[in-house]
């Protein structure tokens, strides 16, 4: 590690040192007591470890997280809408209608940002195309196989031996021709296509319909999962409303 990066690492854990002295302080029981009275993000985290190394990767973990993957979307987002006045359109028919316009129109709600259907596709689109972690690796534990990718047609099973790294691309899964059209065509970023049908919540195209993954190695990468999600759905809705 380079001296400007271990002088940023030392000034940060100076600054959050007495927070974790505090919260590591109080026993099991003293820390249920005040979670049940109001919880911090600290406090919690607290009641799954008592390693302060691990506390402070999170803290940072948050933090990065919720900043600048948030940021990456919206900036992606306001480059795919500069492109597409048809979106853009679109777009505010639908902000027009649910919030109004000008002076009377309101301050939007969460529940509004949920159920704006075509805003929240268009973020959805976003995040195919630009995903904010576009490459991914995991090490397998053992022997194993994957069910294709092998022989000529790509077909064939594949053979992993343990400890090999497997390198793969979010960002190419979700623009493979075969499913998506190219940069050269009118669709290549269509909110539409990731709009719910059927009103089961449900994309019309199955690759669309992924869930957010743990990363491996520790179940507290993301303790709050979905209280994260939410937040950085409504900073991102928000932001483009």
């Amino acid at each position: 590690m380079c001296n400007s990066a271990k002088q940023s690492t030392s000034i940060s854990d100076e600054f959050i040192q007495p927070y974790f002295e505090t919260v590591l302080s109080h026993s099991a029981g003293e820390l249920k007591e005040k979670i049940s009275r109001s919880e911090t993000f600290l406090d919690a985290l607290a009641s799954f470890t008592r390693d302060p190394r691990v506390l402070r990767d999170q803290l940072i973990a948050v933090l990065l997280a919720g900043r600048d993957t948030t940021a990456a979307t919206l900036f992606f987002c306001i480059f795919e809408l500069s492109r597409n006045p048809k979106v853009v359109a679109k777009l505010r028919d639908e902000i027009h209608n649910r919030l109004g316009v000008g002076a009377k129109a309101q301050k939007p709600s969460y529940t509004d940002l949920k159920e704006m259907k075509y805003l929240n596709a268009m973020l959805h689109e976003t995040m195919r195309l630009y995903p904010v972690v576009p490459f991914k690796v995991r090490y397998s534990l053992r022997d194993t196989t994957l069910p294709r990718g092998g022989g000529v047609d790509g077909l064939a099973p594949v053979g992993v031996r343990a400890n090999s790294r497997i390198f793969y691309s979010t960002m190419l899964m979700q623009r493979d021709p075969d499913l998506y059209d190219g940069p050269g065509s009118e669709n290549y970023f269509e909110p539409g296509d990731a709009l719910p049908v059927g009103g089961k919540g449900k994309v019309e195209d199955p690759v669309l319909h992924f869930e957010v993954t743990l990363s491996p190695g520790s179940e507290l990468n993301c303790v709050f999962l979905k209280e994260g999600e939410e937040a950085a759905h409504s900073a991102a809705t928000t932001g483009v409303a």
